[in-house]
This record gives structure tokens, C-alpha cells and sequence, in this order.
């Protein structure tokens, strides 16, 4: 019961630590916590982002919806620009670590390097490709903008629950001033989730999920399952980049899934 407590004492504060991590809004920073003591909060924090951005694609499709290329491409670029192509820079270095390293040590130096290699290219603009064809068909459907943003930030928690890090990084006070450790220290600093609580939103998210869209678009989650089973072979564990690229393929795959759903 005190736990239960302190919990619901801290969401407002913990939501604000989501949105820092999730987001480049300039926001007042907050003391750091481990992404794990986040949990509880984070589907709320992918809710308020869920709306924002849907209310900004409304205006979008508003304008340019005679040509819906556009305003794809304008909605992509508001969520690169809200989330700092964090993710985006996570999947690249991920395509570039695991496909062009030769071991373990050398798949995580390649991942650390900020230079993108041709694999990191490659993984960039079939991203960026995909998700705009696919935002190019869809409506901007509220149950969309949600389904994506809920699946896609809890695609990583399993991982953070299950999984260990594949190397343990910078300290917690070596934390960016939004309260995000350094690239090194993600996942070593992100903490053992607590598989309950992840269980839990897991399951609050599927039910939203299924209500707003269709149970189909949790099929979106298997490629975040098929990288958290490849990063364990090639590198004993998960990084932040990991996390990072769990969370982009979530997107793309939701986005992938509504079009077909909407298609049949």
C-alpha cells in the first residue's frame, strides 16, 4: 500500500521525466531516476504525446489532405523534431553495430561511434521511406496516433525487465541535464524493470490498443521481440541503441499493420 502510494505521490513528476527522456521539449529538469521507476508513468506520458501529436496532424491533413504526400512528410518531420531523431539515430547505430561488427566488443564500438555507416544508412531511409508511404494512406486517426505511441514506448520494457546490459556504462551522474544517462550507460543506468509493473502496463496497453484500432496491430511488437533475441546472441544483452531501435521498428511495424489492416 505505501509503495502504491508514493507511486501515485510521484506520477506527475515521473511523467515529466518520460516526456525529457522520450522528447526534446524544453522542459524543466528534474532529478534523475532509472527509466525502470518510470513505468507507471510512461503510458500517460505516451498519451499526452499521442494527443499532441495527433491534434497537430488534424491541422496538417486540414490543409495539404489534397495531397496527403505533404502532410505526411510534414507529420514526420514534427515527430523527428519532437523527439530529436533520437530513435532514429538508435536504429542506425544498431543496423550499423549488428550488421557490419565482427564480435561482441566490436559491435559495441561501432555502435558508440556517432558516424553512420552504410547499414545505419540504409536502415535510416527505409524508415523514414515506410513510415511516410504508410502515414501517406492513413488517416489521422486518434486511435492511430495512440496505438502508436503506447505500443511503440513499451516496446522496450520487456527488454529492460528480462535482459541485461551488454555493458555497464556511464554513472547516473554523468546524465544529460533532461535526466538521460549517456549513450554508454542507457541501458546499464536504465535499471532491472519490475517485471510485474511491465506486465501490467503491457496489459493496459493491449486493451487500449484493441479497443482503438483492432488487436491486429499488436502483431507490431514482433519485431521489437526479434531484435531483443538477436542483440542477446550477438551482444549477451541490450544498450540503449537497442532500446532506441526497438522502439522505431515498433513504430514502423504499427504503422505497417494499419495499413494492411485498413487495406483488407
Amino acid at each position: 500500500m505505501r509503495v502504491f502510494v508514493e507511486t501515485v505521490k510521484d506520477l506527475p513528476a515521473d511523467v515529466l521525466r518520460c516526456l525529457l527522456f522520450l522528447t526534446r521539449l524544453p522542459l524543466p529538469s528534474l532529478a534523475y531516476k532509472p527509466f525502470s521507476d518510470l513505468i507507471a508513468a510512461l503510458p500517460i506520458a505516451s498519451l499526452l504525446l499521442a494527443l499532441g501529436m495527433w491534434g497537430l496532424a488534424q491541422g496538417l491533413w486540414w490543409i495539404w489532405g489534397p495531397v496527403p504526400a505533404i502532410a505526411a512528410g510534414l507529420v514526420l518531420a514534427a515527430q523527428t523534431l519532437l523527439t530529436g531523431a533520437l530513435h532514429d539515430d538508435a536504429l542506425a547505430d544498431t543496423a550499423d553495430g549488428l550488421g557490419g561488427g565482427q564480435t561482441k566488443d566490436h559491435k559495441l564500438t561501432i555502435m558508440r561511434d556517432s558516424r553512420v555507416g552504410s547499414y545505419g544508412l540504409v536502415a535510416t531511409v527505409l524508415s523514414f521511406g515506410l513510415r511516410w508511404a504508410a502515414w501517406s494512406q492513413a488517416l489521422p486517426s486518434l486511435g492511430l496516433f495512440v496505438s502508436l505511441w503506447l505500443l511503440s514506448r513499451w516496446a522496450c520494457l520487456p527488454s529492460m525487465a528480462w535482459q541485461t546490459a551488454a555493458r555497464v556504462g556511464s554513472a547516473a551522474k554523468d546524465a544529460t541535464p533532461g535526466g538521460v544517462p549517456s549513450q554508454d550507460g542507457q541501458a546499464a543506468q536504465a535499471g532491472q524493470g519490475s517485471k510485474r509493473l511491465v506486465i501490467a502496463t503491457g496489459l493496459v496497453v493491449a486493451l487500449i490498443v484493441s479497443l482503438t484500432t483492432s488487436p491486429l496491430v499488436l502483431l507490431a511488437l514482433a519485431p521489437a521481440a526479434g531484435l531483443a533475441w538477436l542483440a542477446q546472441r550477438q551482444l549477451g544483452g541490450v544498450t540503449g541503441d537497442i532500446y532506441g531501435a526497438q522502439i522505431m521498428l515498433t513504430e514502423i511495424a504499427v504503422l505497417l499493420v494499419w495499413a494492411a489492416w485498413q487495406a483488407a
